[in-house]
């Protein structure tokens, strides 16, 4: 394929990731994590074609050395892919900060509903009252 070419679809493939990016990170700002997973087929997908492009550029990379308007093209690719890393490496925290607060919710709430649990009044195998309180769980069972 002609190693213009390989770069203008790398190119594609990397303004179509950049801007899915742009659009997950925006929601995640507004914490709004609800679609994301509807992305995730679609950033596999541009991922994969990027990647690929990248490798079929770099198997070519001798037939382009000399061409002006290739090497323009490679340097504007190559300040995309630079730009795509820094959204990638938010977008990495901002997922991974969604998740916690997320964990932290359930756990909030599993505390609440074992601080205001009934406690049930139980006996021991010898027939007497227990003196531990039976608890309440939301993600373990207890006994």
């Amino acid at each position: 394929m002609n190693p213009l070419q390989l770069i203008i679809d790398a190119r594609n493939a990397c303004r179509s990731l950049i801007a899915l990016l742009m659009e997950e990170n925006a929601t995640l700002t507004q914490y709004n994590s609800g679609g994301l997973e509807e992305n995730l087929p679609q950033k596999k997908r541009l991922s994969q074609a990027l990647e690929q492009a990248l490798r079929d550029i770099k198997a070519s990379s001798s037939g382009w050395k000399n061409n002006p308007a290739v090497q323009t093209q490679a340097i504007r690719l190559d300040e995309e892919v630079r730009y795509l890393q820094g959204l990638a490496r938010s977008n990495t925290l901002m997922l991974q900060a969604a998740h916690q607060l997320r964990a932290d919710l359930i756990i909030a709430i599993r505390d609440a509903v074992e601080a205001n649990a009934p406690r049930a009044q139980l006996y021991n195998a010898v027939g007497g009252v227990a003196t531990t309180q039976a608890g309440t769980r939301i993600i373990a069972r207890e006994v």
